[in-house]
């Protein structure tokens, strides 16, 4: 028998064990409620988390250089700059440059050193650039945003928030609308404080989302909203995106010109640009070893280029060190004749290509690829003939040499950033392309220049004649075509086949082929849905759309679906194509799929049919499609084009005569679409053919009642018009159509309603409070509903205390002077008005007017305490209010956590300090307050006999985000006393390094580094930086134990933490079973860290059951890294009935672990 036992406390004071059988499918011990809660919430945490975390946003952001010091200081210095930095309002900043002027660098400069996260404020940023998929659209910028507020703020995650995103569940990820209003929601959190959202080069956004992201921060501006939302931007100097952006009702969007807007910001802008030249030309001095006097003749010339930008010299001085006869008169050479603007500089980087043709190919598959290729899908790319029919007959180089080949051809016109190919600049691109067809002769002309050199259309080709070679390969046509999966082991043996797959189908519409060409029968075989190849691509391309794969998917529902109307002409001609058969999925035709996508041409075709000339005859070879099929839903093709907005399909469609009126499954119609969805274009349309809307009788509430709902006041407005609908009708929740309106803050809506039906609507107690829980713009609402309102409004204490902590003191008089004798001042509402940031009035206005039933209690004093912005409330009530006021322990306490309370505690020590006592809780309140410096001093100043500093204040001021000013103050002025624990606290902090440094700096002969401090700097998930100092500063005195690596590889990024251990200490690390299964069951990076470990220990791991068995139960990265334990430890590994049971018992993976361990 098993001596081994589980005591009471083995999992610690809250665990209850249960006896049972060890072979029994039920766990052997569970936790209480509150733990098991806790993991449940985590676990939804990172869920969201996860499901956010769209882009690598920081490895994006430091794609851009720093800036070079001296530069950057005249916008920081910049009145408007200020003035929205100062802002306690939602505002926006736009700052417009043109290209080259160094918008990026500075983004990223305020990112990191300007503008930084604090406890009170909080920084999330985007970088839009059009080279990469995952950064060109504004759902993943808000994706990244709101996953960097969770990040930085995790209380932000409310149970709100959390219901939010599961109800909407994958949707809410992909909708600008729904980001949008989870943002604001968080804004409104009482934790969230002040946040900024940098977005730089809006530009480089797509339009539809540009468009959505101006819409919504024009309302930003007319809401009243209370917290503190605001946003930078940057972009190109473009006029339609100042006026996209630019609110309604402000004559002026606050804008900085990089370039500069007068004689004076010029000069200041010329002598930052002048500071970066003589800082690069330092650098290439170095690189090159010239003298100072050649330096000097560098720089001279240099400075004698008009107009210069942060680009040219970039350009600029990259020719000049290519250059291999660099002496004085190389120097005055090459600078005799340096190029004036960034285009010069381009065209002398790509004449030096040694292979201009192979140069051009590479540059054509770059400015037309949908997403930046790597080395390898270059590599093929580049290649790939028409001849070759395998993989086997390519002979590709490998990837260093290919990197070389790529910087022969394009110099630095390319840049390879982390094995991608990327243009340069956006304004590589803009120099190359030929966006006029009317110079495309001037291009031929002149081959040998490389400016607009070309033309889109010819780029597509290429690419297009690249992918269908590809996807013609020996290999993709021997796969069965009954199978639903691919067989390929691993995709990296089939490089450049996901790109293919995906986008081959763009680059052949783009590129226009003929039906004449030698391509068309290509791509003709491609569309042949019964073969292995078509099936091979078609799958992989419609794993992407996260959807069921359509059964009997014919060619010309596949060249439909794709808009590839050469291969649909070719099709239509022959007798066995069936125009009206449908697929076995979703029973959809051509005509649907072609009308869904939005393809006219092919619309067009498909309803005509195809017709040619003979000897004068016209001859008809094929009839045209059945205009109203249907499919499963009984959704028409003209459904699918007004739900998708493809209004120019909708006409060619009912001019053919398909029908508005046809109810799909759920009752809807064509014309019923057009309503809800907004689409007014379409509905003019209908309207203009004589279809009467309102002959859907039974729609028209539900039209009305969405439009209000989804901010459509064109719809509303057409509905009112026909005065045939009952504006209190309700939905099945019983929301009013002005409800909707009020709670989603559409005013022209509400305005709409009250303005044509007057006292038809009635406006309950619902719809109040509505106006009251919308902070967007509820107090224009509110003004309105009060002022247009006749019969009474209950006003109850619960509405009374959200207008007092969210409005300003108009809605307050307005509230007192309409509703006055239902209004009770109670304390929740005097609280709501001491932490109202606008609350001096509004406090002042209650006494004012209601002083009679006021008392003020401590309880409203601790609120005028801890509000930043609380100082006058709280002389106003010592003023008016001081025989009721007792000043406590508490009251104290909420100024010194007052990021802005010097002044309210001077106020306090002045009037009342007889009163007060400076006690350690009070002193720890300052001391971890992130912007507590001023009241520490003032405490210190005033009160130091009575403070000591001891170890639990240390630890507060170290567990502080901006901690090195306070431990800097307490440093120079008690700083006597360390412990271990302060050490630690430091060691776990998320900016610890500073404050690690600053202690090692400062007190460095105090401090012993022990396992303990070393383990809580291997555990710190936010930073590696932590141990590196130690190792650097104290590496002598440091053991890297066991339970140091313990702490490494459960931490939340432990591949880097055990990489910087193996790389400083390997000779010191033992990897033991122990350590192994921590690793394993790391649910963040468990996968990266045991592949480190196999890298660099494989020899000398074993891999035992429990270390299987706690894999199995990793909910997240289990199944990875199992697959990393079969290929390198496949022959140890023993799949035993635990491993099978833990595998059973993993909910979100477990599925998939079982199969990959029941079938190897």
């Amino acid at each position: 028998m098993d001596s081994r036992v589980i005591s009471g406390n083995t999992f610690g004071p809250n665990a209850i064990v249960v006896q049972g059988n060890l072979t029994s499918p039920e766990p052997l011990w569970t936790v209480n409620n509150a733990a098991h809660a806790d993991r449940q919430r985590r676990e939804r945490e990172i869920e969201i988390l996860r499901r956010l975390y769209k882009s690598p946003y920081e490895d994006r952001k430091d794609r851009n250089p720093d800036r070079t010091r001296g530069t950057c200081e005249w916008f920081v210095a910049h009145k408007l700059f200020q003035e929205w930095q100062e802002s306690k309002q939602s505002t926006t900043l736009w700052v417009s440059a043109d290209p080259g002027c160094g918008k990026s660098v500075l983004s990223k400069h305020l990112i990191d050193s300007v503008l930084q996260s604090t406890a009170s404020r909080t920084i999330c940023y985007f970088f839009f650039k059009d080279d990469f998929e995952d950064q060109k659209n504004v759902v993943s910028a808000l994706c990244c945003i709101l996953y960097q507020l969770f990040k930085q703020k995790r209380v932000l995650l409310s149970e709100a928030v959390l219901e939010q995103f599961e109800v909407y569940g994958e949707e809410i990820t992909s909708s600008f609308g729904k980001l949008w209003s989870a943002l604001l929601s968080v804004a409104e959190d009482r934790n969230a404080g002040e946040i900024i959202c940098l977005l730089d080069a809006i530009d480089e956004c797509e339009d539809h989302g540009r468009s959505q992201l101006a819409r919504a921060l024009q309302t930003l501006y007319n809401t009243g909203r209370s917290f503190n939302l605001k946003f930078l931007l940057t972009s190109r100097p473009y006029v339609s995106i100042q006026h996209g952006f630019r609110p309604p009702d402000i004559p002026e969007l606050a804008v900085i010109h990089l370039s500069g807007e007068s004689d004076d910001e010029m000069v200041k802008i010329s002598l930052e640009i002048d500071i970066f030249i003589r800082a690069r030309v330092r650098v290439v001095g170095e690189k090159l070893k010239l003298g100072s006097d050649e330096q000097g003749i560098l720089l001279r010339e240099l400075m004698r280029v008009p107009n210069r930008t942060y680009l040219w010299v970039h350009l600029t001085l990259d020719l000049i060190e290519q250059d291999l006869d660099l002496d004085k008169s190389g120097i005055v050479r090459i600078t005799s004749h340096l190029p004036n603007t960034v285009e010069e500089a381009y065209e002398r980087i790509l004449s030096r290509s040694r292979n201009f043709e192979e140069a051009k190919k590479l540059l054509h598959i770059v400015v037309s690829a949908a997403r930046p290729l790597t080395l390898s899908e270059m590599n093929l790319a580049l290649t790939l003939r028409s001849h070759h029919q395998s993989y086997d007959d390519l002979n590709l180089k490998s990837e260093e040499r290919f990197r070389e080949n790529v910087r022969d051809l394009c110099g630095l016109f390319i840049a390879v950033i982390d094995s991608r190919v990327y243009l340069l600049h956006q304004t590589a691109k803009e120099f190359l392309v030929q966006t006029k067809p009317s110079n495309v002769s001037k291009r031929n002309q002149a081959i040998t220049k490389w400016k607009h050199s070309l033309w889109p259309q010819e780029s597509h080709r290429i690419l297009a004649e690249i992918c269908i070679w590809h996807l013609l390969f020996a290999e993709f046509g021997a796969q069965s075509p009954k199978g639903k999966t691919m067989n390929f082991q691993h995709n990296d043996q089939r490089v450049f086949l996901d790109y293919s797959a995906k986008h081959w189908t763009t680059h052949v519409r783009e590129s226009h082929i003929d039906v004449k060409n030698s391509l068309s029968q290509l791509i003709s075989k491609l569309c042949d849905g019964t073969s292995s190849r078509c099936l091979t691509w078609l799958r992989i391309y419609w794993r992407s759309t996260n959807t069921d794969f359509p059964q009997n998917f014919t060619a010309l529902m596949i060249a439909s679906y794709f808009g590839l109307t050469t291969v649909m002409k070719l099709l239509l001609i022959l007798d066995s194509t069936d125009v009206n058969s449908r697929d076995g999925t979703y029973k959809r035709s051509a005509l649907s799929w072609a009308a869904g996508n939005g393809y006219y041409v092919a619309v067009k075709l498909l309803i005509e049919g195809v017709r040619s000339h003979w000897k004068g005859l016209e001859i008809l070879f094929k009839a045209g499609a059945q205009v109203d099929s249907v499919d499963r839903h009984n959704l028409t093709p003209l459904s699918y084009a007004v739900l998708n907005g493809h209004a120019a399909i909708a006409e060619l469609l009912l001019e053919a005569g398909a029908r508005v009126d046809t109810r799909d499954s759920i009752g809807g119609t064509p014309s019923f679409y057009a309503v809800c969805n907004g689409h007014e274009h379409i509905v003019n349309l209908l309207l203009k053919r004589g279809i009467n809307i309102d002959s859907e009788e039974d729609m028209s509430m539900a039209l009305l009642l969405s439009a209000a709902e989804k901010g459509h006041a064109g719809i509303v407005k057409l509905l009112l018009d026909k005065g045939r609908v009952d504006p209190n009708s309700k939905d099945k929740n019983g929301n009013t159509p002005l409800y909707l309106a009020v709670k989603n803050g559409y005013k022209p809506i509400i305005e709409l309603l009250l303005e044509k039906l007057g006292d038809k609507v009635v406006i309950t107690n619902k719809i109040v409070q509505a106006a009251v829980d919308n902070s967007w713009n509820g107090k224009q609402i509110m003004s309105l509903l009060l002022k247009q309102q006749r019969d009474p409004i209950t006003i109850t204490e619960e509405i009374m205390h959200t207008i007092t902590t969210g409005f300003d003191e108009e809605v307050m008089a307005l509230l007192l002077n309409r509703r006055g004798d239902q209004i009770t001042i109670t304390e929740d509402v005097l609280k709501a008005a001491a932490s109202n940031l606008k609350g001096a009035k509004i406090m002042a206005l209650l006494l004012d007017q209601r002083g009679d039933q006021i008392t003020i209690t401590e309880d409203v004093i601790k609120a005028a305490a801890s509000n930043s912005e609380g100082a006058e409330i709280m002389a106003l009530l010592l003023d008016q209010r001081g025989d009721q006021i007792t000043i406590t322990e508490d009251v104290i306490k909420a100024a010194a956590s007052n990021s802005k309370g010097a002044e309210i505690m001077a106020l306090l020590l002045d009037r009342r300090g007889d009163q007060i006592e400076i006690t350690e809780d009070i002193v720890k309140a300052a001391a971890g307050n992130w912007n507590g410096q001023k009241v520490m001093a003032l405490l210190l100043d005033q009160r130091g006999d009575q403070i000591t500093i001891t170890e639990n204040i240390f630890k507060a001021a170290a567990r502080n985000s901006n901690s090195n000013p306070m431990i800097s103050l307490l440093l120079d002025r008690r700083g006597d006393h360390f412990t271990e624990d302060i050490v630690k606290a430091a060691a776990r902090h998320w900016h610890g390094k500073e404050i690690m440094a600053l202690l090692l700096d400062r007190r460095g002969d105090q401090i012993a580094i022990t396992e303990e401090v070393v383990k809580a700097a291997a555990g710190n998930e936010f930073s590696k930086g932590i141990m590196a100092l130690l190792l650097d500063r104290r590496g002598d005195h440091i053991t890297i134990t066991e339970g140091v690596i313990q702490a490494a590889v459960e931490n939340q990024h432990s591949k880097e933490m055990m990489a910087l251990l193996f790389d400083r200490r390997a000779d010191h690390i033992t990897i033991t079973e122990d350590i192994i299964k921590s690793a394993v069951k790391n649910r963040w990076s468990g996968n990266e860290v045991i592949k480190l470990l196999l890298d660099q220990r494989g020899g000398q791991m074993i891999i035992t059951e429990e270390i299987i068995e706690a894999a199995a139960k990793n909910e997240t990265r289990g199944k990875e890294i199992i697959t990393l334990l079969f290929e390198q430890k496949g022959g140890q590994m023993l799949i035993t009935e635990k491993v099978i049971k833990a595998a059973a018992r993993n909910e979100l993976s477990g599925k998939e672990i079982m199969e990959l361990l029941l079938n190897w």
